[in-house]
């Protein structure tokens, strides 16, 4: 409220604000075919049970059933469901399902093949790669089933689809697949799940991977050697290994990116995503507000704590918060905003290396003057 507390004094009031709120990192979008239920239909699901009742037990004749349930074995509490009609995934009944996504919040997309062991047709990866990239959000590949027997120097990223770079950055690929008693399974739902799971535990900054990155059940269709691993992170791709005590664990955290310095990792892309979507909603309530020193001091702030909670969870390098982020928000990035009704907010938070920043520019509605 704009007040004079002294003749001749104006004095702009900014009101309290409460902290920043981190947002849900790993709410799963889940895409595929089922025997029942809506098709073409975005439903919330918060538990197998919920899912069993709109769309049946788990089947190998309907993968997304088997998705669903490794999701909430391994750790997933929040999906979205989303099932295709019919018996194969077609161009006419993905865009109806991501069409149905576009309106509901999701952090990562997985689409299930047509059948238990058979693959996601490449234009259904392609055209999903868009939508990521534009949702900003993650997606999970799921391996063709060819690789459980290629040659490991036969196994490239370009096998999945033809994608920019941008979209790579957000797609994350394991192989091989799991194998249980019924036979071979797509491991996608799992993997989403220990997305979830280890976000949960140990923030979403938190590679999941290694033993704390062990499946529920299940172990991998395929055996791979250390020298089978280092050629398929060399290839921007991740393993799924066995070891002493641990029958199936998630090895490797590379997006299908072998170009970007920062996010050819899974952590770090979906940490600044994490940090850009929690700013941005958590600065709503600056769209009220004439811009002011005051509300740049108010934001910056504000911002700042967020920041440096983060940091202090462990999910940004640096031994002082002044070589882990960094926040500005003043005349010196807002002047030619000045009269546009936006605020800009440029911060940079170290991920990988103490003082090596990466930035990241919000603009957020403020009132016009």
């Amino acid at each position: 409220m704009s007040q004079l507390k002294t003749p001749g004094v104006f004095v702009q009031e900014i009101a309290a604000v409460r902290p920043i709120a981190g947002l849900p990192t790993a709410v799963t979008a889940l895409v595929g075919r089922a025997g029942q239920g809506p098709a073409g239909v975005a439903v919330p699901i918060d538990g197998l049970a919920a899912f069993e009742a709109a769309y049946g037990p788990a089947d190998r004749a309907h993968p997304l059933t088997l998705a669903a349930a490794d999701f909430f074995a391994n750790g997933g509490e929040a999906a979205i469901v989303v099932r295709l009609p019919g018996n194969a995934t077609t161009k006419a009944a993905l865009d109806a399902a991501l069409a149905a996504l576009k309106a509901t919040p999701f952090n990562i997309l997985y689409l299930s093949p047509d059948d238990v062991e058979g693959d996601v047709p490449v234009f259904a990866r392609e055209t999903a790669a868009a939508f990521v990239a534009e949702r900003e959000a993650m997606m999970i590949l799921e391996a063709p089933a060819a690789w459980a027997a290629a040659k490991i120097d036969d196994i490239t990223v370009d096998a999945l689809g033809d994608f920019t770079e941008e979209q790579r950055t957000r797609m994350a690929c394991y192989v091989s697949r799991l194998l249980d008693e019924g036979g071979p399974r797509p491991s996608g739902g799992a993997v989403a799940g220990i997305w979830a799971r280890t976000d949960r535990k140990d923030g979403v900054w938190t590679a999941p991977a290694g033993i704390r990155a062990d499946f529920a059940s299940g172990v991998p269709q395929r055996f791979l050697t250390d020298g089978d691993n280092a050629v398929l992170s060399a290839r921007s791709l991740n393993a799924l290994r066995s070891f002493p005590g641990h029958d199936a664990v998630i090895w490797g955290v590379r997006t299908l990116s072998a170009v970007s310095d920062t996010f050819r990792y899974v952590p770090a892309r979906r940490l600044i995503d994490h940090i850009e979507d929690s700013v941005a909603a958590g600065l709503a309530w600056a769209a009220t507000e004439p811009p002011s020193p005051a509300l740049f001091a108010t934001v910056q702030a504000q911002v700042s704590t967020f920041l440096a909670g983060i940091w202090q969870a462990g999910g940004l390098m640096g031994a002082k918060a002044a070589e882990s982020f960094y926040v500005v928000c003043d005349m010196s990035n807002n002047a030619a905003y000045l009269g546009q009704g936006v605020l800009r907010v440029d911060l940079g938070v170290a991920v990988q290396h103490a003082a090596e920043f990466v930035p990241v520019s919000i603009v957020t509605p403020v009132a016009a003057t």
